[in-house]
């Protein structure tokens, strides 16, 4: 089925199916496995062997200081993406373009305008304020520039744009405040109100960069790792349309290795993921303050992360499959 390293503890689990052992094979070391584990360790480490009712369950001890931790990685930082410029934006689902970029920054917090008065200079001439590179909301009229946060790319535009039911968008079309490529109709995006004037908001899970194609799950799952250290959130209220998912980030990084192939995640035998709680259902759910946090998707992206969670919760034994009303599933964390 599955092996996954657990970092915090220096153990690696290992969940075959039922009654395996009854062929005569029974494993001492981890020289006697005939598959890959999620890290390498030395070949005389001892195997514990359990059997339960769901499955066979294989523990090994590894250090603490093995594998990689990722917590915090953003793909598609402004540093990354000014190297390269211009920079090409194309529609992920058709390859078409959409607009082209020659100055990226980076937003320092997704609701940056709400605390403005801590971080801008406070000048009555806005010439002024144009010369600062850390104002992005003030940049050169001469330069189509975006602004990025975890999950999009507000790209502001050179020419006015007008808030109407339908409208252009470099190649695109912005119809009732919601962007969609001009070629295939894909929602990329879209106005939202406290944003920069002349400008759209574009997800980056619905966007292709050129020589920068991070996967839309790669993306989400840093997304909710940078905010969870950010902001000490591990509870989410995923969105898109009146669909909702409920997702509890709880362990936030593995490293496994499939036994079988899962096309929901990767053709690749060791993948470093996310291992996360979910539910489509709310109604037995206590709401009691605000640390519950939203999260808006498009709707491909939506799909996608919740047969992604629903395929490979199927990877894990029966008992761990269900905890009360919440299931187990894996997203990617970062590309090979």
């Amino acid at each position: 089925m599955l092996s996954e390293h657990l970092v915090n503890v220096g153990r690696i689990n290992v969940f075959l199916p039922p009654k395996v052992l009854e062929n005569g094979w029974n494993p001492r070391k981890a020289a006697d496995l005939p598959f890959e584990l999620p890290i390498d360790v030395p070949e005389q480490t001892p195997v514990s062997v359990a059997e339960r009712p769901d499955c066979t369950m294989l523990t090994l001890p590894c250090s603490l200081l093995q594998g990689e931790r990722s917590e915090g990685f953003i793909p598609l930082e402004a540093d990354e993406l000014n190297e390269s410029l211009p920079t090409t934006i194309i529609c992920r689902k058709c390859n078409s373009k959409l607009a082209t970029v020659s100055s990226w920054k980076n937003l320092p917090a997704s609701n940056w305008q709400e605390f403005i008065d801590c971080w801008a200079c406070h000048t009555e001439t806005p010439a002024v304020v144009s010369a600062n590179p850390f104002l992005p909301t003030f940049a050169p009229a001469s330069v189509c520039f975006a602004l990025l946060w975890s999950t999009y790319a507000n790209i502001k535009k050179v020419n006015p744009l007008k808030l109407e039911d339908e409208m252009p968008f470099a190649n695109g079309i912005v119809k009732n405040k919601i962007a969609l490529c001009y070629n295939c109709g894909e929602e990329v995006g879209g106005i939202e109100e406290n944003d920069p004037p002349a400008s759209i908001r574009v997800h980056k899970f619905a966007i292709k960069l050129l020589n920068l194609n991070y996967p839309p799950l790669v993306i989400f799952s840093s997304t909710l790792l940078s905010l969870r250290k950010q902001y000490s959130v591990h509870k989410f209220v995923i969105l898109s349309g009146d669909k909702k998912l409920w997702v509890w980030c709880m362990t936030p990084y593995l490293n496994i290795s499939l036994f079988k192939p899962c096309s929901a995640l990767s053709s690749s035998t060791k993948l470093p993921v996310m291992k996360l709680m979910f539910r489509r259902e709310a109604k037995d759910l206590h709401f009691e303050g605000d640390d519950w946090m939203d999260i808006v998707l498009p709707k491909p992206l939506f799909c996608l992360l919740q047969e992604t969670l629903k395929v490979t919760n199927k990877l894990y034994p029966a008992s761990a499959r269900k905890i009360g009303p919440w299931r187990v599933g894996l997203v990617p964390l970062h590309k090979e």
